[in-house]
């Protein structure tokens, strides 16, 4: 295959391995993708490899070695590239590098049902092994509980959800017209027309299939940031959701090298005024306006990173 590469993974592919991980299945209920990434990444970072092929990630394995037996987790190919010897190149480094550590052995767990995959790793020269798979989970994620969901980027679709969530959810909860959902349909469209990757993000929060909350991250100047549009469904409160997504944008931001982030907000918001405080935020400017059919008060809030 023309123009691969295959190196470590960096801080910057996070986006672009989970949408890889969606289109390939990857991603289920009890796994947070972010959370999975973070974790390797303080151990053995150097065993969490990336396939490039023009400028594009189009691959992923893990691999890990604990002094006894090494394992292989989450080798996805990007469907379109399937078959043509990507999965086996991947493999062929992870075991090159745990050979390197002196691994004397290596393992992976494959669901019984997947037949196309075991005959994959048979090829390999893995054989099946008279064991039983036992589990015990030390760490509870968000996700393992009651109401689980995973924070992704968004998808053809979402973001029009996206406007039709923040208007009829303000209309609900605080009565406001259609001009505020024209304001935000603004926003979407110019981040859509606009959009730079390597300095704006949006993250959307999902939980069975539905959008649950959002927000983004978007470029004021070359050292400023501005959060704006962070939204949670009222069914999904108290779940942590909106400080995930307020935590997505100081992460990212720190990596992108902004200095500061801004954002404007409104004084009866008071459940994301409380997000903001508890990050850091520090408000900064009070001013009254007459918006969206309501008297109301205009509040500035800024985060030196």
């Amino acid at each position: 295959m023309d123009n691969l590469t295959i190196r470590i993974y960096d801080l910057r592919d996070q986006e672009a391995v989970i949408r890889l991980w969606n289109s390939c299945g990857l991603i289920v209920p009890a796994n947070d993708p972010i959370r999975d990434i973070a974790r390797k990444i303080r151990f053995q970072k150097e065993l969490f490899l990336v396939a490039v092929r023009r400028g594009q990630i189009v691959g992923t394995v893990m691999a890990g070695y604990e002094g006894r037996r090494g394992w292989i987790n989450c080798l996805a190919v990007s469907p379109v590239l399937q078959r043509k010897g990507l999965g086996r190149r991947l493999m062929q480094e992870a075991e090159k590098r745990l050979l390197a550590l002196g691994c004397p052995k290596v393992n992976l767990l494959v669901r019984t049902s997947n037949s196309q995959v075991i005959e994959f790793y048979r090829k390999l020269g893995f054989a099946r092994e008279d064991v039983v798979s036992l589990g015990k989970r030390f760490l509870v994620d968000p996700l393992d509980q009651q109401d689980t969901y995973v924070i992704r980027p968004p998808r053809p679709g979402d973001l029009g959800q996206v406007v039709h969530l923040h208007g009829a959810l303000y209309a609900e909860e605080y009565h406001w017209d259609e001009q505020f959902e024209g304001l935000v349909a603004d926003i979407v469209a110019k981040f859509i027309r606009d959009h730079d990757p390597k300095r704006e993000r949006c993250w959307i929060a999902e939980s069975n299939k539905e959008i649950i909350g959002s927000v983004f991250l978007v470029k004021k100047s070359v050292t400023v940031a501005k959060l704006r549009l962070l939204i949670v469904e009222p069914k999904a409160r108290g779940l942590g959701v909106g400080t995930r997504l307020v935590d997505e944008c100081l992460r990212f931001a720190r990596q992108a090298g902004y200095r500061k982030i801004k954002l404007w907000t409104n004084d009866v918001l008071h459940a994301a005024r409380h997000i903001y405080k508890k990050a850091g935020f520090r408000l900064v400017h009070q001013e009254p306006h007459h918006s969206f059919g309501h008297d109301l008060i205009g509040e500035t809030w800024e985060l030196r990173l």
